[in-house]
């Protein structure tokens, strides 16, 4: 308030932002919106370099960071900072889109599965026996993955699924599966 009372003698302000660390005390900076550049800048030009509640005033003219880059034409210059915040993460979920995966298995549910086929223990499928591997354990997950893979597309594809196009969905918007 007392912030919003100094900087307001100079026209109309907008917004007061005071950042806070994790205990909730301020880090002694503030960013001051104002409705007109011109206000701001009798603001800067005034109180650069005088004291305000025993601390030397450093003013500084902000610059619109990488995140709030306006590629949509939206004038952000009269929002809030919360209301730009807002916009940013807008637009961040709107880009991180991601597509479900019909071919993708994690590893443990590779051994799940084929132990529960086989009717045998998850250390016979990797064919451990006393700590010795016989073989190359990667080698035999890989085959039984590729199993169950084609065995979700074939069933997908049976009850009417284009799995091929789901996965490319993803590919088109530059998503990395």
């Amino acid at each position: 308030e007392e912030l919003f009372e100094e900087f307001s003698q100079f026209g109309h302000v907008t917004a007061v932002h005071i950042p806070v660390d994790d205990t909730k005390r301020n880090k002694g900076y503030a960013f001051i919106s104002y409705e007109s550049e011109h206000d701001a800048k009798r603001a800067m030009d005034t109180l650069d370099g005088t004291d305000f509640q025993g601390r030397l005033i450093h003013i500084l003219p902000a610059k619109p960071s990488s995140d709030q880059a306006n590629d949509a034409g939206i004038d952000t210059s009269n929002m809030t900072y919360k209301e730009r915040q807002a916009l940013a993460r807008k637009k961040e979920a709107e880009a991180a889109k991601k597509s479900w995966s019909a071919s993708f298995l994690r590893g443990d549910a590779v051994v799940d599965n084929l132990s529960d086929r086989l009717g045998v223990a998850k250390g016979d499928v990797l064919n451990v026996k006393d700590g010795i591997s016989s073989g190359n354990a990667a080698v035999r997950l890989a085959l039984g993955e590729t199993h169950i893979i084609s065995e979700n597309i074939a069933f997908f594809e049976s009850h009417g699924v284009d799995v091929k196009a789901l996965e490319s969905s993803s590919a088109d918007k530059g998503v990395i599966r």
